[in-house]
C-alpha cells in the first residue's frame, strides 16, 4: 500500500458541516481580515466575536462565505464590533436570500 494510501488510512473522515467550513475558511482569511483592523479592537478579539456570530446565527453559516467574509472584514476595517453577540447594536451581520443569486447571503 502506498503512503499516501496508509496515511489516509489512519484518518478518521470527519463531516463538514456547512458551519464548520466557514470557521476553517475564516481561519484562513484571518490574516488579511486582521490586517485592516482599527485601534479600538484587538484582531483576537474580533476574532471571537466574528466566531460567536456564527454561532449565534446559524443562518450566516448557509450564506455564501463570501459574503459572510466580506462582512466581517467591513466591520475590522470599522472597527465595529459584530452586534449580533452583544446586541449593542454596532454592527450586525444578517443573513438574507438574494432573488438575483438563488441563494443565501449576508449582509
Amino acid at each position: 500500500m502506498g503512503q499516501i494510501a496508509q496515511q489516509a488510512q489512519g484518518q478518521q473522515m470527519v463531516e463538514m458541516t456547512p458551519k464548520k467550513n466557514l470557521q476553517m475558511l475564516m481561519r484562513k482569511s484571518w490574516p488579511r481580515i486582521a490586517s485592516v483592523v482599527g485601534n479600538n479592537i484587538s484582531p483576537d478579539r474580533l476574532y471571537q466575536m466574528c466566531v460567536s456570530a456564527i454561532n449565534k446565527t446559524p443562518k450566516l453559516a448557509e450564506c455564501s462565505p463570501r459574503s459572510v467574509l466580506s462582512c466581517f472584514m467591513t466591520c475590522s476595517a470599522l472597527g465595529l464590533e459584530p452586534s449580533n453577540v452583544d446586541g449593542l447594536g454596532r454592527a450586525y451581520v444578517l443573513p438574507f436570500y438574494n432573488k438575483k443569486s438563488g441563494g443565501m447571503e449576508a449582509t
